[in-house]
């Protein structure tokens, strides 16, 4: 506590990660039962899982999120009307996961998991495109489709991987750091993109914008960067993950989560009188 205190008046409070974290990670290289044991990312395709998952993560949270705020506050949805219209991501997903499993056992995670983030980043090509005047058919509705295949082929595949070769001991350590990863993913993800789309918005709404262009420019900035980083996970994928999985043996049933499902069945509903800045 005092450490902590000297730290903060003297220097700033991003001190104490500076320090806390490398003492850390010492500690827990030396331990001879550490809590995350380092070894498990010699398998470099758990390694490459969690890389993989971290992308995921910092690019999943920010669409949806962007994504409901432009339903609501540039196309002018109530929040439960905003809910009903991301169901078809949510329906969308459970049949997808389904074909992830069979597609899995047929040709392994790699292919899988390139071909999801591949479809997250043609999904937010077409979100680039999405107007000040847009409506849910003709300028939403393939992009959620697209995401609704990609996140049945990302999350299944991900989780695969992410346990793959590892040892019965290993096996909780491996499912609970995956899902680690995704969400430190999406708290980055959400800190920059933020960021990113308050800076434009509040740039062009000084130019005298209109309040819904201007906040359709801020959002089209955040599926650039959520594009480029659906092309890094797809590349990742393609060359740290191995073929886990031979043809004709079952994997293990994967379901997503209440709270993967809750960000497209439930995205949480921004208030319509908030501005991206």
């Amino acid at each position: 506590m005092l450490a902590g205190g000297v730290l903060t008046t003297w220097l700033s409070w991003p001190w104490i990660f500076f320090v806390n974290l490398p003492v850390g990670a010492l500690i827990e290289a030396r331990s001879t039962a550490p809590l995350l044991p380092l070894s498990v990312f010699r398998n470099l395709t758990v390694a490459g899982a969690n890389l993989y998952g971290l992308l995921l993560g910092a690019l999943m949270f920010p669409m949806f999120v962007f994504l409901s705020l432009y339903v609501q506050q540039v196309l002018g949805y109530s929040a439960i009307k905003t809910g009903l219209a991301f169901l078809v991501i949510a329906a969308g997903m459970i049949l997808s996961s389904g074909l992830a499993r069979n597609l899995v056992t047929r040709t392994g995670t790699k292919l899988v998991l390139t071909a999801g983030l591949l479809g997250f980043a043609a999904a937010q090509a077409l979100f680039l495109r999405l107007p000040a005047s847009g409506h849910f058919a003709s300028d939403l509705l393939p992009g959620f489709l697209l995401v609704a295949i990609a996140l049945g082929l990302a999350f299944v595949g991900d989780f695969i991987a992410s346990t793959a070769g590892t040892s019965p001991n290993d096996a909780g350590l491996a499912s609970g750091l995956i899902n680690t990863s995704q969400q430190i993913g999406g708290a980055i993800g959400l800190a920059v993109t933020t960021t990113i789309a308050a800076t434009r918005t509040t740039a062009l709404l000084r130019t005298g914008h209109r309040p819904a262009a201007a906040l359709t420019s801020g959002f089209h900035d955040i599926y650039v960067v959520t594009g480029g980083l659906a092309i890094a996970a797809a590349l990742v994928a393609a060359t740290l993950i191995r073929r886990t999985r031979p043809a004709g043996e079952t994997p293990p049933a994967v379901s997503l989560t209440s709270s993967e499902i809750s960000y497209a069945s439930s995205v949480p509903p921004a208030d319509a009188g908030d501005g991206a800045a």
